[in-house]
């Protein structure tokens, strides 16, 4: 009978030397109604490896791994509104490179052993364009309450899938083909520290996180090796970090170096803190 277990594990030697740089410029723009922050990331990297393209085939066929080269423009508008609350939007893309892991398993495209994995220097970073809108508004003067709506498109997340079988296995490959999107808003009452010592705020967060994959090798383990059901869901469902509610508290307690208090006749100590978080 057929087990998860390879009788023929392999092993990998491999030299390789990865290069990455980013570079960041941002300029900031304050006019008397609003102020911008516009920036631009640039991101590079090069695996500095050689791979198999052919490993269904009768011999190994190596081609040099692509560099890849990313762009991501970043927005920040604020603006008031009223004389006690402002407005503000921010736009950015974001990109992570997988793990070096996921670049670098079985380069060689060895499919001899039971359910082999093939990784994918060509790998693309995966990519989050995040929105926001937020509402600030100064109830007292000690006292603030933020309103934040949020939402996050994620593409190219990395994820393994099955094209081809080999010795009565499937064969899985390392690819860019799993997407997701998060949703949500966040409202936050604020105690500002004015002529006190107690500040604080509490905060509740609502959150949808969908998508058609977890991680990467979910796929693997849940679908690919299956003996009943080999086909990955093509439609996005609630993700393990989906986390619909979140309520967050926030007490702090700070005392001036010249504070002046007693404890059963004792001076106590000043200059020191306090934060409790819940």
């Amino acid at each position: 009978s057929k087990k998860f277990y390879n009788l023929n594990p392999y092993g990998e030697k491999y030299t390789a030397n990865p290069s990455s740089f980013s570079a960041y410029v941002q300029d900031k723009m304050e006019y008397s109604e609003f102020i911008i922050n516009l920036g631009m990331r640039l991101d590079y990297r090069n695996a500095d490896v050689a791979y198999n393209v052919n490993p269904n085939g009768p011999s190994p066929v190596y081609k040099q791994a692509d560099s890849k080269t990313r762009m991501s423009p970043r927005l920040g508008i604020s603006f008031p509104i009223s004389e006690k609350s402002k407005m503000h939007f921010n736009y950015g893309i974001y990109y992570q490179d997988p793990k070096f892991t996921y670049l670098y398993t079985n380069l060689q495209g060895d499919v001899s052993t039971g359910y082999p994995i093939i990784g994918n220097p060509e790998l693309n970073p995966e990519q989050t364009t995040s929105y926001e809108l937020g509402l600030d508004h100064l109830i007292k003067d000690n006292l603030r309450l933020n309103v934040t709506a949020f939402a996050k498109d994620i593409d190219d997340l990395v994820t393994a899938r099955s094209y081809f079988q080999a010795g009565g296995y499937p064969v899985t490959q390392l690819t860019n083909d799993d997407f997701g999107s998060v949703k949500g808003f966040e409202l936050t009452l604020e105690k500002l520290p004015l002529n006190g010592y107690v500040s604080g705020s509490i905060s509740y967060g609502y959150m949808t996180a969908n998508g058609i994959g977890s991680n990467a090798l979910e796929p693997y383990y849940t679908y690919i090796t299956s003996t009943t059901d080999r086909l990955a869901p093509i439609t996005e469902y609630p993700l393990d970090f989906d986390q619909r509610h979140t309520l967050t508290a926030l007490v702090s307690i700070s005392a001036p170096a010249d504070w002046d208090a007693k404890f059963f006749g004792m001076k106590v100590p000043g200059a020191w803190g306090l934060n409790v978080v819940g």
